[in-house]
């Protein structure tokens, strides 16, 4: 006889912040912490001029002082001479006492380094001059490490 099949849940509710976090503090408190970085990071970019929208990111609230990091020296010197405006569209939107001061912080992007490519085969003409030079070494260890680079030839 088969088995009744369970019924499965969709996945939205399953994955649902309280469900996940229902058994944690911590977590909970993590996800609260997100959520309220990403409604000021909205208020924060609705009070931005048009230059410095999606360039900043806002890292938190921390006694008065909203922390953002971007990418460019040069774009956060410019908005450095625009923030005593932007204060003020954000302390009419989230309270006078909210923010008294930004603090920009400069995190430039990761470079990946390229890759390159290092021929590293020998020509025959250096080969034969390894080859004669490790004829002329005392040294058994290094005459080997020469032969052994000598075979490494096109």
């Amino acid at each position: 006889m088969l088995k009744k099949q369970t019924r499965h849940r969709p996945l939205n509710s399953i994955f649902e912040v309280g469900t996940i976090t229902k058994h944690s503090p911590d977590l909970r408190a993590l996800f609260n912490q997100a959520r309220q970085n990403l409604d000021i990071q909205t208020v924060f970019d609705n009070c931005l001029p048009a230059l410095f929208v999606g360039v900043f990111q806002v890292n938190q609230i921390k006694q008065g002082v909203l922390i953002i990091t971007g990418q460019s020296a040069a774009i956060a010197t410019r908005l450095r001479f625009e923030q005593d405006a932007v204060i003020e569209a954000l302390q009419a939107k989230l309270g006078a006492q909210t923010i008294q001061r930004l603090e920009i912080r400069i995190r430039p992007k990761a470079k990946i380094p390229k890759k390159v490519n290092v021929n590293n085969k020998l020509s025959k003409d250096s080969a034969q001059l390894l080859i004669e030079e490790a004829k002329q070494t005392q040294d058994v260890e290094l005459r080997k490490a020469i032969e052994k680079l000598a075979q490494q030839a096109d």
